[in-house]
């Protein structure tokens, strides 16, 4: 009953029961370390699923030493706990670590297990997990279908782990601007999930958030509101205000209203989701850091642009320390930034902001990728604004072979282009994005 899973909303008391019988393991099962070790990787989970993670981690660590000197390495539960560990890790935003970690596991899990044991799904899946978020999308969803594969062998398509990754594959055509397609297979898992599980189980939660995600990238924002709200009440209700899951929803709640112009919900959803992730999370844990990038857009939006200035650099220095200074998430916020002094009327600053981003994403990333496509588009903007049409028009025929759909839609009213409507260059260009955005 302590797992969200189960409760229901009753996960208040059974986490007080829970943290009782925590204390309990160590002192009432040395004479039985195997089991005393199954019950604290089992117990580890649970406070894993609460999105209670500083106590899982312990309790899972603990589990593994002792399957370790009293079954081994290779025994199946041993296996299991280290599956726990790999998952807190990618949970907790270690993305580099979970992968080294995961990959270690799944060699392991294959020589001890097979290679046709189902606890190797979990494992692809957060190695995948882990390449997606370090930005490395063909890979993760390579992994993904290895991962499917093998739940179509093992499992089929109505178990858990099969459905959380055909979950995971939609979210990758998501971020590839796969829209209808994502939609698609969001509500076939949220069908599945419901008639299975439930429609307030966690995962049914999931499926149906997602498919308010693939509504709001395909432009349909009142109705990706009316489940993000009816997601989110639900959440707070089952799982309680503070799950990872719950703020998740309230992330999502914040970003449809800043999309409809409702700066000051958005803003309040997005300082109180601020403060409860530093509480959990930490200072620098990327969602925390997620949540300050969503902040700083908001103020941006609503004019407040020194401000948003100012939590763009904080956030650049941060995300540098923590994920580097290439990372796709670090050269993000570096556009963010050009934006924000764009914005400003310091074209040139924002032009330098913008061409030191471009040379280091055309390093890291492949040349039609969406990233490298809006900072082209951003700088385009720049040139536009500054008077440059001729450099702007050049800059955005380069950007048309990457930028998202939502993008291209933007194209032909965005105010920072209005200086080039008169251009027949720019008119040839729109006629070209729209084509594009109707193959996508």
């Amino acid at each position: 009953v302590s797992d969200p899973s189960e409760a229901r909303g009753n996960s208040i008391t059974a986490r007080e029961i829970l943290d009782k019988a925590a204390g309990q393991i160590d002192r009432d099962l040395a004479e039985d370390p195997a089991l005393q070790a199954r019950l604290l990787s089992q117990m580890g989970e649970v406070y894993r699923n609460l999105g209670l993670y500083a106590k899982a981690e312990p309790m899972v660590e603990r589990a593994i030493e002792i399957d370790r000197r009293v079954l081994g390495e290779r025994d199946p539960e041993t296996l299991r706990a280290m599956l726990g560990r790999v998952t807190l890790m990618a949970q907790t935003g270690r993305y580099p670590e979970a992968e080294k970690a995961s990959r270690e596991l799944l060699d392991l899990q294959t020589r001890a297990l097979g290679p046709d044991d189902p606890i190797r799904i979990r494992t692809f899946n957060n190695i995948a997990i882990a390449c997606w978020y370090q930005g490395r999308l063909p890979e993760a969803r390579a992994l993904y279908e290895q991962a499917l594969d093998l739940a179509r062998r093992t499992v089929g398509t109505r178990h858990p782990d099969a459905l959380g990754t055909m979950n995971n594959l939609a979210l990758v055509d998501l971020d590839e601007e796969r829209i209808g397609e994502a939609e698609h297979l969001f509500r076939e898992v949220y069908e599945v999930r419901k008639e299975v599980s439930g429609a307030d189980h966690p995962d049914t939660l999931k499926s149906q958030v997602n498919i308010g995600l693939a509504l709001q990238h395909g432009g349909r924002l009142d109705e990706a509101e009316a489940i993000y709200r009816d997601n989110y009440d639900a959440r707070r209700r089952i799982l309680g205000p503070e799950h990872p899951d719950t703020l998740m929803s309230m992330g999502t709640l914040a970003s449809i209203n800043q999309e409809l112009g409702r700066l000051k919900e958005a803003e309040e959803l997005q300082r109180a989701l601020l403060d409860a992730r530093r509480r959990s999370l930490g200072e620098d844990n990327p969602d925390t850091l997620r949540t300050m990038n969503d902040l700083a857009n908001t103020f941006d939006i609503g004019g407040r642009h020194r401000e948003a200035e100012a939590l763009y650099r904080d956030l650049i220095a941060r995300r540098a320390r923590v994920l580097g200074p290439e990372a796709e998430e670090t050269l993000s916020a570096h556009l963010d930034l050009a934006e924000a002094l764009r914005n400003q009327g310091r074209y040139r600053e924002a032009r330098d902001e913008a061409a030191s981003t471009l040379a280091a994403m055309r390093r890291v990333l492949e040349p039609g990728d969406s990233l490298l496509g809006e900072a082209l588009y951003g700088l385009a903007c720049t040139e536009a604004l500054d008077g440059r049409r001729d450099r702007a028009i050049e800059v955005l025929a380069e950007a048309l072979g990457a930028i998202p759909a939502p993008t291209a839609r933007r194209l032909p009213t965005d105010p920072a282009l209005q200086s080039l409507h008169a251009d027949a260059r720019f008119a040839a260009l729109v006629t070209r994005a729209a084509e594009a955005a109707k193959g996508r």
